[in-house]
């Protein structure tokens, strides 16, 4: 265990505070620019037409227009504030957002029609004041298709919310580790609605896949940190909760940050080349990934702190640990015997003795070979042959 005494974890625990003051700060920041939105546009959000119902014209003009222009003339066949933006990275191009009028008494064809014509007449009058232009794109949804979106979003959220709390509970059977998922996913879902108020970005369907995306990738990562928390708290049965924290953070930190880094190189590179018609979609994804890699390190795990709190059993600091760990671990070692002097010389004289009487062993086979050779018999063998025979 000499990686233990050597670690040297971050202290997350220590600092919670401060992140959690940033990410309140950021989220009411967020709710700043919704209000700001209500003031300015009529809605907290830039909501697209899958939401707001109406029709979406982007329209790209021959000569320099500006938004006040547009918006001037849109207005006269929108029963609401008509919206104008510049599409980013197109010239002279712009999005015009309009619910047009119609008799509700009509019959639906006769709505569409009024519908027709009012467009019709609405793009004769931007030529006639504004000089050429061309229609890139219309879109129109009408109300009751947007209020099924709204609906069918909040019930996707909610079920995909659920199931993911009953998933974490089955797998850690603590619903500490549960509600700590579930706080960072609402976290990750206001900081990406906030920051999307701020810089006035699209809600439409697509967006809905942003927030389940998130939610999906939030949980993931959430999902790994919680697991090495359990394997941690099952290791070191002793070691304080906060320090098991802190430890689990700092080894699942670079494959966090792995992981985010391949993922928003990726997205950027989308958000420059991919044109304007994903950009919304990218924007919103990229602040997501950023705000669920938060919130899995900085905001879920101190909230399992938290809510479980220290254990009696669990006493010891990293280094107190490591510290006990070593000292038992010299224990277990046997160390060899060290031989007393006067056994030492006895066991040199021993090996003496033995070399010696090696050594005149083989000094009397040397002879007798020797003697073999010369005579060509044993030694004695001619005293036996001049014997009488009896």
């Amino acid at each position: 265990m000499e990686w233990l005494k050597e670690a040297r974890p971050f202290p997350y625990l220590r600092w919670s505070r401060l992140w959690i003051v940033i990410s309140i700060l950021v989220i009411l920041a967020g709710f700043a620019g919704m209000f700001y939105n209500q003031r300015s546009i009529g809605e907290p959000f830039r909501l697209g037409i899958d939401f707001l119902g109406g029709t979406m014209l982007e329209v790209r003009f021959d000569e320099q227009v500006s938004s006040k222009e547009i918006a001037e003339i849109a207005a006269k066949y929108s029963t609401r504030d008509p919206l104008v933006q510049r599409v980013v990275g197109e010239e002279n191009t712009y999005q015009i957002r309009i619910k047009v009028p119609v008799d509700p008494e009509l019959s639906p064809e006769e709505q569409n029609a009024q519908h027709a014509e009012k467009m019709e007449q609405l793009k004769e009058d931007l030529t006639i004041s504004l000089g050429e232009n061309r229609v890139l794109s219309e879109e129109t949804v009408g109300p009751t298709v947007s209020t099924e979106l709204i609906r069918k979003a909040i019930i996707a959220l909610v079920v995909g919310s659920f199931v993911i709390l009953i998933y974490i509970f089955a797998r850690f059977t603590s619903l500490v580790f549960a509600f700590g998922a579930i706080v960072a996913l609402l976290h990750d879902v206001l900081i990406t609605l906030g920051v999307s108020a701020l810089a006035r970005i699209e809600i439409n369907g697509a967006f809905i896949a942003v927030i389940l995306t998130i939610i999906g990738y939030s949980i993931n990562d959430s999902i790994i940190i919680f697991d090495r928390i359990r394997e941690n708290m099952r290791n070191f049965p002793t070691l304080r909760l906060r320090d098991v924290i802190d430890l689990s953070l700092t080894q699942t930190l670079v494959r966090s940050l792995n992981t985010s880094g391949t993922t928003l190189a990726v997205l950027l590179a989308l958000f420059v080349f991919g044109g304007h018609t994903i950009r919304d979609f990218v924007a919103a994804l990229m602040v997501g990934i950023l705000a669920g890699t938060y919130s899995s390190i900085f905001i879920a795990s101190p909230f399992v702190y938290a809510m479980r709190g220290e254990d009696e059993e669990r006493t010891l600091t990293l280094a107190e640990l490591a510290e006990r760990m070593a000292t038992r671990a010299q224990k277990a070692k046997k160390p060899e015997r060290k031989a007393r002097p006067e056994e030492s010389r006895r066991e040199a004289r021993k090996k003496a003795k033995k070399k010696a009487k090696r050594r005149e062993e083989e000094r009397k086979l040397l002879e007798v070979k020797r003697v073999t050779e010369e005579t060509g018999s044993a030694p004695g063998g001619e005293e036996e042959e001049d014997s009488p025979s009896g």
